[in-house]
């Protein structure tokens, strides 16, 4: 329902409205900055890279490549993320039969996220690298979300070797705490 200066989105309708909405400015934004390494010859060499999308959102980048903006990008910057669950989950054989949950923890983890997203750009072309912007297992204790540390350790080092089998040349670390 759109409802004077707030948006409540309650349904697929909605979802669309709101992608339509914020992706009109950001495919301006991305043309201004085109527009402006063309006319500055130092600003040529630099990667345009898409904002960090927490989990693969396939819905948004489809409006974005039906809007124009796929084109636009160098890259595309994925937050894989993997809540409670190991980074090899979903282990599945043949990888074409997993099913991605529409919504929920399992929707949001690392291995999928990283499958689905190159399949995604083998698809849409370009040769657009992804960039796997936050690597990492929590660790610190009394919380929900968290491996112990020995797991933490083990889940980091499983994460690297998962994202280098995919071919991936881009994977940062962070921690938080």
């Amino acid at each position: 329902m759109k409802n004077g200066k707030i948006l409540i989105i309650d349904d697929n309708e909605d979802v669309l409205f709101a992608l339509n909405l914020l992706l009109e400015p950001y495919v301006a934004w991305l043309k201004t900055i085109r527009r402006v390494q063309q006319e500055k010859p130092e600003w040529q060499a630099i990667k345009l890279i898409s904002f960090g999308m927490a989990g693969w959102d396939e819905i948004f980048m489809n409006k974005l490549v039906e809007v124009g903006g796929w084109d636009l990008l160098d890259g595309i910057a994925l937050h894989p993320g993997r809540g409670n669950y190991t980074p090899d989950y979903p282990v599945v054989t043949p990888w074409k039969k997993y099913q991605k949950p529409v919504k929920g923890y399992p929707y949001w983890n690392y291995y999928a996220s990283i499958r689905l997203a190159n399949d995604f750009i083998k698809k849409h072309g370009g040769n657009k690298e992804l960039y796997l912007t936050e690597v990492y297992a929590l660790d610190y204790p009394n919380h929900s979300w968290n491996d112990t540390p020995r797991g933490s350790a083990e889940n980091v080092v499983l994460s690297y070797v998962l994202a280098a089998a995919e071919g991936e040349k881009n994977a940062l670390y962070y921690q938080l705490f």
